[in-house]
């Protein structure tokens, strides 16, 4: 039973007034008689007059406080949500399993709470229902379809597991409109956010609660010596100005706090100097306890700052020098081509016009204008180029620019592309037994390129890839985000251990998958064995403040309508108020039968 109004509530202080007036009240008159017969009955009415004696036989007092409760029942205006019975239609039940749904509801969070209705609805609906039952996070998966067995969609709910993924709900609402277009059918979507139901047959069960919500949106490191530097970004996502602490941990270990307010909607930069941190990793931690509790922590993996050591080989290169002149904390080192004699000991080897004999066994390659490379398949000339969108082309993969000419390559198996003429492809990179490498079809001298404000960022974004000595691009990411895996190809399968301890495998074969089951928040272990080393990397997965923290509910632009055709369409409030209206009107007529009669 649920209720609408809970100011009725009030009215409970009456019942104590009523029962006093009926303690306070005689039974008798005093009378003069010149007889001692009543000395009797007077002294009935001296116990009558003890208070607890006044409630024995006394019918009016308990049907006028019934009365009382059952008015205050009424304004209470309870109902019954119920679930009517199918009488044949598709009944489609969408569950919001993104992080947001994490949040508290009432005594639980909206998720369990979502699980729990649904069960009802589920165990309401008749042996004719023909159910589909769909998980949404940042994919959608169909769990069951069109299934007439009750039992197993409870099952496959409570298998359900949370994660802390952004939500598709609006992909999820394509398919079922799609879907199920040419067949009667209505649609319950379980979500605390309004979606866009135009054109579908269904409703939206919302599940929003509201108060305050601060969260750490991301937390950056790096470690100079033997101290730590810090930096979180706090947001508060509600309408009142708040006051907490926020930690750092190494560990268990308190490294620092402060405490900190931030104006409603506002978002501050919180900076933490000279931390003791032994560890790999810090946590970050609000001591708020507010609504949603899983963007209140967050981990960083630290970047350990070090001088990057790179060694151009080149006739000579103004260009691409003074780029690299630009990048702080590199050494940059260069020789000729006469003079390399397979120099070791450096992070990056910029080859500009030649190709050693051997490669570096240690150390990542940028290869320019390579045509001794085994995929050199010719020249092109007189060419524009612009660049594909991947991660060495980030911020400059929207300009052109003129190459009078260029090597272009066959693409390995190990590379992905990343500037091409029409069919010709001109660069690549990738990850070539177990080494980063660059591949780069044109001289800087034969192109305008360098003149563009965009080269320099070009350079760094090369830099930084060929930097990257891990197991992956990245030590920190957000759920639902895949992590790119670059394996040694003569090394075993990947192991990761996630924040609850469990393990995945993935398989070490070309090519390699991206790990895809970041649904927790925490530090992900991933290690490799090889012949001669193991390789460990540590990631950090954080909430995804961005699209799952807001407290703010979007207006419903279009509800969407209820198929009535069957039944199955019921999801409403049984009204009960009338007939309690109806009790209370009957015991008003019996306290007037009784107040007449003298009981």
């Amino acid at each position: 039973m649920i209720f609408k109004n809970i100011w009725p509530l009030l009215f409970l202080i009456f019942i104590p007034l009523i029962i006093l007036l009926y303690i306070l009240k005689k039974k008798g008159d005093n009378v003069t008689v010149s007889s001692t017969y009543l000395w009797d009955i007077v002294s009935k009415n001296i116990r009558v007059n003890t208070p607890f004696e006044k409630f024995k036989n006394n019918l009016l007092m308990y049907i006028q406080i019934l009365c009382v409760i059952i008015f205050i029942l009424v304004l209470l205006n309870p109902g019954i949500k119920m679930f009517g019975k199918n009488s044949g239609g598709d009944v489609v039940i969408v569950l919001d399993n993104s992080a947001s749904m994490n949040m508290k509801y009432e005594n639980t969070t909206r998720f369990e709470r979502c699980i729990l209705d649904i069960e009802k609805q589920v165990k309401a609906l008749s042996n004719d229902s023909k159910i589909t039952f769909i998980n949404v996070n940042n994919e959608i998966e169909i769990v069951n379809n069109a299934t007439k067995d009750k039992n197993a969609v409870i099952d496959s709910l409570k298998k359900i597991k949370k994660t802390y993924f952004k939500d598709n709900m609006s992909g999820a609402v394509d398919i079922v409109k799609n879907f199920f277009k040419d067949m009667p059918y209505n649609a319950f979507f379980y979500t605390d956010k309004n979606l866009d139901l135009k054109g579908v047959n269904g409703k939206i069960i919302l599940m929003h609660s509201y108060g305050e919500n601060l969260s750490i949106d991301k937390i950056f490191t790096t470690k100079q010596d033997d101290f730590t530097r810090a930096s979180a970004v706090v947001t508060n996502w509600g309408e009142n100005k708040i006051t907490t602490d926020l930690s750092i941990y190494d560990g268990e270990i308190l490294l620092d706090f402060q405490t900190i307010t931030l104006e409603a909607y506002e978002t501050k930069n919180i900076s933490f100097e000279d931390l003791k941190a032994d560890g790999e990793f810090i946590r970050g931690e609000l001591s708020l306890n507010d609504l949603n509790l899983g963007d209140n922590v967050a981990y960083s993996v630290i970047n350990k700052s070090h001088n990057l050591k790179i060694l151009m080989v080149s006739k000579g290169n103004m260009f691409l020098e003074k780029a690299l002149s630009t990048i702080e904390s590199a050494e940059n080192y260069k020789v000729t081509p006469e003079d390399y004699t397979n120099n070791e000991g450096y992070d990056v080897y910029i080859f500009d016009g030649f190709t050693p004999e051997i490669m570096p066994k240690r150390g990542n390659v940028f290869m320019i204008s390579d045509k001794n490379s085994e995929f050199f398949r010719g020249d092109i000339e007189n060419i524009k180029m612009n660049f594909k969108d991947v991660e060495v082309t980030r911020y400059v993969n929207t300009i052109t620019f003129g190459i009078s000419k260029s090597a272009f390559y066959e693409l390995p198996l190990w590379g992905e592309e990343f500037i091409s003429s029409d069919d010709k492809i001109i660069g690549f990179y990738g990850v070539d037994e177990g080494l980063r490498k660059v591949v780069l079809g044109f001289d800087f001298h034969d192109t305008d390129f360098p003149l563009m404000a965009e080269f320099p960022i070009f350079i760094h974004n090369i830099i930084y890839y060929l930097s990257e000595a891990s197991l992956t691009v990245s030590n920190n990411f957000v759920c639902g985000d895949n992590i790119p895996i670059f394996l040694n190809p003569s090394g075993e399968d990947l192991n990761i251990v996630l924040p609850d301890n469990s393990t995945k495998m993935i398989e070490n074969k070309f090519p390699v998958k991206p790990f895809e089951d970041t649904y927790m928040t925490g530090i992900y272990t991933l290690t490799q064995k090889n012949q001669d080393r193991i390789d460990e990397a540590k990631v950090s997965v954080n909430y995804p403040t961005d699209s799952e923290s807001s407290l703010k509910i979007d207006e419903i632009s279009n509800e969407g309508t209820i198929n009535n055709n069957f039944y199955g369409a019921s999801f409403e409030q049984f009204d009960l108020s009338q007939y309690i209206l109806l009790i209370l009107l009957l015991l008003v007529c019996i306290e007037w039968f009784v107040y007449i009669k003298g009981y």
